[in-house]
């Protein structure tokens, strides 16, 4: 599985394990590429498919930008139940548990207020945990596979219990059915290029389309100064599929002919400089 939130929730691999929202979900400038998640801490999450976590051994990688608050939210959780459950926290704190006593393994806290590459495995010698590519912990004596318990209630930013949700951005989230070498998950780090624009906090671009539903006609407009002399506006339909493209030059407002495009639920991303905003819309004809 390979998340990139490229303004969608798409699995990016062959395997198609595409992820559901719960909550409004919007993107923001991404680590690893042009998006990021957001996730806001209170009421959105992402929930994974039931079976994508059924493996003997396994590597979860990801960039994470931590906006702070109670150190237990979570990152991910995989699981069945408050007895059944692997889980990474911000603390940082890898959990696994299986009916009895749960096995640990911890790091040092990940910081807020910037972007973060984290990696775990599991598999037969035990866990490890990678921060920025390099492994930071390890023990032999975790000796829990997730195909022990099989879980079905797979999260990115929440838990199998009633803790805080995640609060801060989720980029290029992966799940390896493997242990990852230590050379693997470095190279994942150096992929990424180093002058990605990052956008940390709220847009300063009020961005407004209406009506809701559309008929024939979709109008735009937005308040903040076009940032490189053009902005550009993408229409995606819910599966990430890009099936219209206007490039609004100096225009801060002005409409979209949609009279052509299948009744439905879309995304409309309005790229500005380094910020993007989306906003989900609706055409009833």
């Amino acid at each position: 599985m390979n998340l990139k939130f490229e303004g969608n929730l798409q699995d990016s691999t062959i395997n198609l394990n595409h992820s559901a929202s719960f909550g409004e979900i919007s993107f923001i400038g991404g680590k690893a590429g042009n998006h990021a998640l957001i996730l806001n801490g209170d009421d959105n999450f992402l929930q994974l498919p039931y079976n994508v976590a059924n493996q003997e051994e396994i590597t979860i990688a990801t960039w994470v930008y931590w906006n702070g608050g109670t150190p237990w939210q979570r990152i991910f959780d995989f699981g069945n139940n408050q007895s059944e459950y692997i889980n990474l926290t911000p603390r940082l704190r890898l959990s696994v548990k299986n009916g009895s006593a749960e096995q640990r393994l911890d790091a040092p806290a990940i910081p807020t207020g910037e972007w973060t590459h984290v990696a775990v495995t599991l598999g037969s010698l035990g866990a490890q945990i990678f921060v920025n590519g390099k492994l930071v912990n390890e023990s032999g004596s975790i000796n829990v596979s997730p195909l022990d318990f099989k879980p079905i209630l797979n999260y990115i930013g929440r838990g199998q219990e009633s803790v805080p949700m995640f609060d801060g951005y989720i980029d290029d989230f992966r799940l390896y059915n493997y242990v990852l070498s230590a050379e693997e998950i470095a190279g994942i780090v150096s992929d990424v290029a180093t002058n990605v624009p990052v956008i940390a906090g709220k847009a300063e671009t009020k961005f407004t389309v209406y009506p809701v539903p559309a008929n024939d006609i979709l109008k735009y407009k937005f308040n903040n100064q076009i940032e490189t002399g053009e902005a550009v506006l993408n229409l995606y339909t819910i599966y990430g599929k890009l099936i219209l493209q206007k490039d609004l030059r100096n225009m801060q407002s002005g409409e979209i002919n949609v009279s052509d495009i299948p009744n439905g639920i879309y995304m409309l991303e309005l790229i500005n400089g380094e910020e993007i905003l989306t906003s989900k819309i609706i055409i009833n004809h």
